[in-house]
């Protein structure tokens, strides 16, 4: 797979990973983030991810990827991030201003104050109390 951008197969397997992870915990934020001179990583957040139960998190992630059993999808790139990290904000901002419907590329380069090359973030439930 191409670690210079993010590809097609990777976007679509992105997609289905936080449709079955939204099953599990209402996502806040789901976004692929990808940083220069890094690989993409797929970036979840939620207020029911907690000190308490971020291993068991982990868990879902590995046991949804090894449900999907797709060759575009290493659970070894999600991320997860907490509700007050300035990339969920961000995210969650965006999603307060352009509704989306469907996975948006985001043209920015700077995101959550981080470098970016490529932000791409899916349709979720948008928590009503985010900033």
């Amino acid at each position: 797979m191409d670690q210079s951008t993010l590809v097609a197969e990777q976007l679509d397997a992105g997609a289905e990973f936080v449709e079955r992870m939204g099953k599990y915990v209402p996502l806040s934020a789901a976004f692929w983030g990808k940083r220069p001179d890094d690989e993409p990583m797929l970036y979840i957040a939620s207020e029911k991810i907690t000190d308490q139960n971020f291993d068991v998190a982990y868990g879902e992630v590995l046991r949804i990827a090894a449900e999907m059993q797709n060759p575009n999808f290493d659970p070894f790139q999600v991320k997860i991030i907490w509700m007050n990290d300035p990339m969920t904000q961000d995210a969650i901002s965006i999603c307060h201003k352009f509704p989306l419907k469907l996975p948006t590329r985001i043209a920015r380069k700077v995101f959550g104050g981080r470098s970016m090359d490529e932000v791409y973030i899916y349709p979720v439930e948008v928590p009503v109390t985010a900033k």
